[in-house]
């Protein structure tokens, strides 16, 4: 066969073509025409055919060749031309299929919506007239996942979706018309009946498969479908069928549903379905995840026996379970009409002893006095972070359970946006429109996220759009169930605006930093008083000056999560790292009893702790992350690595004194002890030596610019404070200020310090070292100011801004006037973490893509500089860094390994850790 093309060379031009977005569907038909037809000739008239068929379409005739020359390799001769060239599209051509589309005998109607392995279509079978579905994955499917997928074909069985066909990257199934359990499950709990009935169904589906060595390991509400003839398990299998070669097709158990050895990683068999199927008779009876409280005697017995933490003490066999529920219906005369009006009038005159015990039995308020109601077992498990999501911050979980948002960068170093996490599944997204972003906060319908983007206040769908509510600029907020939205502005006042629109207005003159509503929208929660650090509860209606009831002390942020128990509620805040409940009565506005602790090391973002619960006892939080060994390196100004210094450790801040000789860093205790300390490198010997012991943690540290003091942030009780110490050490350390203060500079003359401080933004305080020590705002606006350095020479300072959208360095003098003055803009695509250089003659700083820039500073009078020029590339991993005074040395912690970060921990019935 003469050819245009080599045989590898068509095999890549296939594949380009049919990812092309020109690849019409009619495009794709006439190929697959032309390559049956040329199949069918006799090997001497095949050429002859195709010079005849292609005319001087050069492309077709080599598009044809290469799936014949494809498939004679492969042994192909009876797959669709179609289906043998999918082996070579790509997952982006895949997720492009439009009506119309044909893969092999399947004509594409149109999308259903997405799967957890990737697109659902409708399609039309065209040889046999039926409606199917069709599921495409982003990737090939093994040798192996194809065996194992005829496997579960040959299951024919009513409650389990069929599986017709498979293809290179698709399933064919069976088109099941009706709502998934987990839609019924958002509207509350099913009727007694309908649990026992689809519960049987699903046990009956799980016996047919495990009688032929089939494993689901991934089944959850999402997974049932609930049609016109009762329950349809989906994807039944495919999980099992995925093996470790194949983990990239993301068919996995989804955490809300796994059992304890599959979370483990251990080996999975038939009890590991009957966990799930526990769990999801459990959440059927009461609507909530993770619930066993479904009711007293035989049911409830029958699901906790089905979530024994040991394998060995379930249920072995999912026909036991069918058994049972199907015994339970019998003794209750739950049949599928019970509920019904007409069966009610039919059994009325019935109504006995007996119907009482069935009363009792699902879940009702009768229950036998010697009998104790069980208690719902807390349900824990980790989310990982996707690992787009840089330093995740500002949690906020919506109001039904079912996603929880937070803000994160990307690796590319542009500005925060928000993250959109599924709690049930591995689903995750980033929000559109959302660049900037700040503290989430949702609608009480879960339909809304809310967040300040750059100088307006927006709310996006989920699924759809952003669309604007105001005009304004804040942090943090609160959305009522009777439509008004509070917020802080810039200036630390209370602002109110209707969630459809409208035009702020204030209520309140300052110092209420909002934390949230209660459930019944009238009352809110505060924090104020002399440091912000008291929970006040207080009416949206009240008009004095009264600043409502003060309920507790924390110096970070409160939630407000509703209770079981009507007219119960706690306040989760957070002390030390660790978070607590407090029993919170809403019909009396006031505590019920002593905090309880939920879990420890819980990690903040600024003065907002990462927590957050939803109205149907979902926690959610994130730890701090552990101990991370880096090593001290010094690296010249083309990032090539020049030497080590002193012994490994977790550094997580560093400053080098004024003359480059030594170093001050704070570092973890140790892994599991997560209070920092600073501690003094000699840098010349690479000795090292304690600085502080006390019992807080150390955050931040500048030196004096004679090198002979150190200021530093001290926490305790969750309040950093400043203190100055004398560099040689020693017990004379003078307290600077009590105000929450993080120093970043000390200046030239020795007579000020600049610190970070975080009222409703962060913001740049001056503390004066002389006269009244009095603190003042510097540069406090709604921006986000912060991390700001003096010059060489004093005159200026140099910060980080995110007033354009993203953090940006700016430069301004450092006069009384600078609030009012405009910036100098400095950086270009993004900056942080600014440094002066050359003793002032530029400016140093971490641009996007974790690229060290430099610019030059201009002499004249006036503030000017040059063009930014790249340095080097810090090691991924590497945050903590200094530079000397000369700029030509950098001194960099560089992680000795990469560590996962810390996941998301979910938390199902939370509330029960209390009750026991």
């Amino acid at each position: 066969m003469s050819s245009t093309f080599r045989p590898s060379e068509r095999r890549g031009t296939i594949g380009k073509r049919l990812s092309d977005s020109a690849m019409t569907p009619q495009r794709l038909q006439q190929i697959e025409e032309l390559y049956h037809t040329a199949r069918e000739c006799a090997a001497g008239e095949r050429e002859a055919f195709l010079v005849e068929a292609c005319g001087g379409d050069r492309e077709l005739r080599g598009e044809v060749e290469s799936l014949l020359v494809h498939s004679d390799r492969e042994g192909a001769m009876d797959r669709p031309a179609v289906q043998v060239a999918a082996n070579l599209l790509t997952s982006a051509s895949i997720a492009r299929l439009v009506a119309g589309a044909q893969l092999g005998p399947y004509q594409i109607v149109g999308p259903i919506g997405k799967g957890g392995m990737g697109e659902v279509y409708r399609a039309r079978d065209t040889r046999l007239g039926r409606d199917v579905a069709i599921k495409v994955s982003a990737e090939r499917f093994n040798s192996r996942f194809e065996r194992e997928s005829r496997a579960i074909a040959a299951l024919n069985h009513p409650q389990i979706c069929t599986l017709y066909d498979i293809g290179p990257n698709y399933l064919v199934m069976e088109l099941v018309e009706g709502d998934t359990l987990a839609e019924l499950l958002k509207k509350g709990a099913l009727p007694m009946p309908h649990v026992l009935r689809y519960g049987g169904q699903i046990a009956d589906a799980l016996s047919a498969a495990h009688s032929k060595g089939i494993t689901h390991r991934d089944l959850k509400p999402a997974n049932i479908m609930i049609a016109k003839n009762g329950v349809k398990v989906l994807d039944f299998g495919l999980a099992k069928s995925a093996s470790d070669e194949t983990a990239t097709l993301a068919i996995m158990g989804t955490p809300a549903y796994m059992a304890p050895e599959q979370m483990d990683g251990k080996t999975c068999d038939a009890r590991t379905d009957i966990y799930a199927l526990g769990l999801i008779l459990g959440e059927m009876a009461t609507g909530k995840k993770g619930s066993t409280e479904t009711s007293t005697g035989h049911f409830a017995h029958l699901v906790q026996r089905c979530l024994e933490t040991d394998p060995a003490a379930r249920w072995q066999a999912a026909s036991d379970i069918k058994a049972e529920l199907e015994w339970t219906a019998k003794s209750l005369g739950a049949t599928p009409e019970a509920g019904t009006k007409k069966h009610r009038r039919r059994t009325i005159a019935a109504i006995s002893t007996a119907a009482l015990l069935v009363v009792a039995a699902v879940g009702l308020d009768i229950v036998a006095p010697w009998r104790k109601a069980p208690i719902p077992s807390m349900v824990r498990f980790e989310i990982p972070v996707p690992k787009e999501a840089l330093n995740p911050g500002s949690l906020a979980v919506s109001p039904d359970g079912h996603h929880f948002a937070f803000s994160a960068r990307d690796p590319s170093g542009g500005p925060r946006r928000m993250w959109l996490r599924a709690v049930d599944s591995m689903e995750a997204r980033i929000l559109p429109g959302t660049e900037g972003a700040g503290i989430p906060f949702w609608s009480p319908d879960s339909r809304f996220v809310a967040t300040f983007v750059t100088g307006k206040l927006t709310k996006v769908e989920i699924g759809g759009p952003p669309q604007t509510i105001c005009e304004c600029n804040g942090l943090g907020g609160a959305w009522s169930k009777d439509g008004v939205i509070l917020y802080n502005d810039a200036a630390g006042h209370l602002m109110r605006v209707p969630a459809g629109g409208g035009v702020p207005e204030a209520i309140s003159n300052g110092g209420m930093i909002l934390s949230g509503f209660l459930p019944d929208g009238e009352h809110f929660l505060y924090k104020g008083g002399p440091g912000n650090d008291r929970m006040y509860v207080r009416s949206l209606d009240d008009k004095t000056q009264s600043p409502g009831r003060e309920l507790a002390t924390t110096p970070l942020d409160a939630r407000y999560a509703p209770s079981a128990s009507a007219g119960r509620g706690y306040l989760l805040f957070q002390r030390e790292g660790i978070l607590l409940a407090q029993p919170f009565d809403e019909r009396h506005l006031k505590t019920a009893g002593d905090a309880v602790p939920l879990a420890q090391h819980i990690q903040a973002f600024g003065r907002v702790g990462f927590f957050g619960a939803s109205a149907n006892n979902v926690l959610v939080y994130r730890v701090s992350a552990t101990a991370q060994d880096t090593q001290l390196t010094w690296f010249d100004r083309q990032g090539k690595s020049l030497a080590s210094i002193g012994d490994p450790g977790s550094h997580l801040t560093l400053a080098l004194s004024p003359d480059g000789s030594r170093a001050a860093f704070s570092r973890f205790e140790s892994s599991t002890d997560l209070s920092s300390k600073l501690w003094l490198l000699d840098l010349a010997r690479g000795t090292t030596t304690r600085f502080t012991s006390d019992p807080g943690s150390v955050n931040a540290a500048v030196w004096s610019p004679d090198g002979s003091s150190i200021a530093f942030s001290l926490t305790r009780d969750g309040r950093d404070t400043l203190y100055r110490k004398p560099a040689l050490g020693g017990n004379d350390e003078a307290l600077l200020t009590s105000n929450r203060a993080v120093p970043t500079s000390w200046s030239p003359d020795g007579r000020s310090l600049l610190f970070r401080a975080f009222t409703t933004e962060m913001s740049i305080w001056s503390l004066p070292l002389e006269g009244d020590r009095k603190p003042a705002a510097y540069l406090a606006r709604e921006f986000g100011d912060q991390d700001g350095h003096f010059s060489p020479n004093g005159h200026w300072v140099a910060y980080r801004s995110n007033e354009s959208g993203r953090d940006e360095i700016y430069v301004r003098e450092f006069s009384s006037r600078a609030s009012v003055a405009a910036g100098w803009l400095v950086s270009k695509g993004g900056g942080e973490q600014p440094h002066w250089g050359d003793d002032g003659k530029e400016l140093i700083y971490l641009g996007a893509g974790r690229i060290l820039m430099a610019v030059g500073v201009l002499p004249g009078e006036s503030f000017r500089v040059g063009e930014p020029k790249m340095l080097f590339q810090l090691p991924l991993g590497a945050d903590t860094w200094d530079v000397t005074a000369d700029g030509k040395r950098f001194l960099v912690a560089v992680p000795l390994a990469q560590n996962a970060p810390p996941p998301f921990t979910v938390m199902l019935n939370w509330e029960s850790m209390l009750k026991n």
